[in-house]
């Protein structure tokens, strides 16, 4: 029993289970939606199971591609070279079991909804095998806008039985550039190794890590901007208005990575993306409920 926890920790570790909140609370908002629509629910948390199991198969994937290139990682993601028993093929089969089980109940939906979540799950599973290649050509992050926005909005409100709507649309876009805002703090701390190794990223195009800090923050400011429209707009209630309390975080972000730039240090990459992915998650959360008692 104790050596199948430590494998199943070993796996959640390495498939970087610390970054599948994201997904979830992505998900969080649109099943929110499709709540408040009168949606499916039990069809929305079988819908969850698949995405989160794609969303671990393609950090599988995209670290299949970098174990097998000898891209250099960060402390935090090196739990494959931590362990000499760990193969490709191991990863690999890893991978598969992931996309596998995300394919079943993607099949499931297709019997029981219809047709159309064949063409989005094609076209998901397309972005997802083709992640690690984009993310060399400064073209990750557009897969990941549509992964975790439109893609799983549109994909989700259908098998709920919602119709997608302009303003799920909207919706749908801010939360795939949150998503990427916490894609693009991971990106911005390995600026070095991504460039050594000449390894295309939005942020290596843009040349220094100066930049590349402006652009980040620029876009976490556009979504800030976007929500408060949509207060305004009276798509969400005005309880979305608290988002401004997070802001502090915000603002110790961009402290961090500052600094960061100047000593970089690899034993600081896990706090500063936990700060993200709580400044992502506490906005994913304040829309979701915004949604709900609007």
């Amino acid at each position: 029993m104790n050596d199948l926890i430590l494998k199943f920790k070993f796996w959640v570790k390495a498939s970087r289970g610390y970054s599948l909140p994201m997904s979830l609370l992505s998900f969080l908002v649109v099943f929110s939606w499709c709540v408040k629509e009168g949606g499916k629910i039990s069809y929305g948390l079988v819908a969850l199971l698949g995405i989160a199991f794609a969303h671990l198969g393609t950090n599988l994937f995209d670290d299949f591609i970098d174990f097998k290139n000898n891209v250099p990682k960060q402390e935090a993601k090196r739990t494959y070279f931590q362990n000499s028993n760990i193969t490709l093929k191991t990863i690999f089969f890893a991978t598969f079991i992931c996309f596998f089980i995300s394919f079943v109940i993607g099949i499931f939906f297709i019997y029981k909804v219809r047709i159309e979540v064949l063409y989005i799950s094609l076209f998901t599973g397309l972005l997802c095998a083709l992640y690690p290649k984009l993310n060399h050509i400064s073209l990750g992050e557009v897969a990941l806008i549509l992964t975790f926005g439109p893609n799983l909005f549109y994909g989700v409100s259908l098998v709920m039985g919602v119709d997608f709507s302009l303003e799920l649309f909207i919706i749908s876009l801010l939360v795939g550039i949150l998503t990427l805002i916490l894609l693009l703090t991971h990106a911005f701390m390995d600026f070095d190794t991504d460039k050594e190794v000449n390894k295309k990223t939005l942020l290596v195009r843009l040349g220094t890590k100066e930049r590349a800090l402006n652009f980040l923050f620029l876009l976490l400011a556009i979504c800030y901007v976007t929500l408060f429209y949509l207060i305004f707009a009276k798509v969400i209630s005005p309880f979305g208005v608290i988002s401004i309390f997070t802001l502090h975080l915000v603002v110790r972000l961009y402290k961090y990575l500052k600094d960061y730039i100047v000593t970089p240090d690899s034993k600081l990459f896990l706090r500063n993306f936990i700060i993200a992915r709580n400044i992502v998650s506490l906005l994913d959360i304040i829309i979701s409920i915004a949604i709900l008692v609007r």
